[in-house]
């Protein structure tokens, strides 16, 4: 309440306050943002100021959002940059070329061909489709929600967290996809047997 980031309560009494519904959720995010997202209290200031401006349209709500999570200073050589910008283009994406998440992918397939793994790019249809479809589903989940607060929590959970889900489920897929594939050569070499 000190650095604005949960409104006051409503005074009940000398020392005693009443919160609501809101205050509770709206601390929960905070925490989550500072603790889990790494945001500094002063980010987090600056997106509940972005939050609570009703003039703000909600596309820049959510471009604020996204950018306050910290990525660390993604750098990649232009080329990389360019292909995946051609690549979202084909897909018929329409996407800020400053999206963060332009910079992070492009620093992966810069990084990846530095170290001689140039093969990544070759997936990228891939990536983006399911990309897309992972996108597809967070929008779904905010269905026709008018409730600002709402909206952008739900943005930011998906980004911290779901960027989280997905590292966490793809590494148990690439252990369940490489077991089964073991399993069904273990079977082929005992039946020759």
């Amino acid at each position: 309440m000190r650095e604005g980031l949960v409104s006051e309560g409503e005074r009940t009494g000398y020392n005693q306050t009443e919160y609501d519904n809101h205050h509770l959720s709206r601390l929960k995010l905070v925490r989550s943002l500072i603790e889990v997202g790494g945001m500094s209290v002063s980010d987090v200031a600056d997106l509940m100021t972005a939050i609570d401006d009703p003039t703000l349209p909600m596309s820049d709500v959510l471009h604020k959002a996204q950018t306050s999570i910290p990525h660390g200073a993604p750098s990649a050589d232009d080329d990389a940059r360019a292909r995946i910008l051609a690549a979202t283009a084909e897909r018929g994406w329409v996407v800020d070329p400053d999206n963060i998440g332009i910079a992070l992918a492009a620093q992966a397939v810069s990084t990846c061909e530095l170290l001689g793994r140039g093969d990544l790019v070759d997936s990228l249809p891939d990536y983006l489709e399911a990309a897309e479809e992972m996108a597809t589903a967070d929008l779904q989940r905010l269905g026709g929600a008018a409730d600002r607060d709402h909206v952008v929590q739900t943005v930011i959970i998906d980004t911290i967290f779901g960027d989280r889900l997905v590292a966490g489920l793809r590494r148990a897929a690439q252990q369940n996809i490489s077991m089964q594939a073991n399993r069904v050569r273990d079977d082929a070499t005992s039946h020759e047997a």
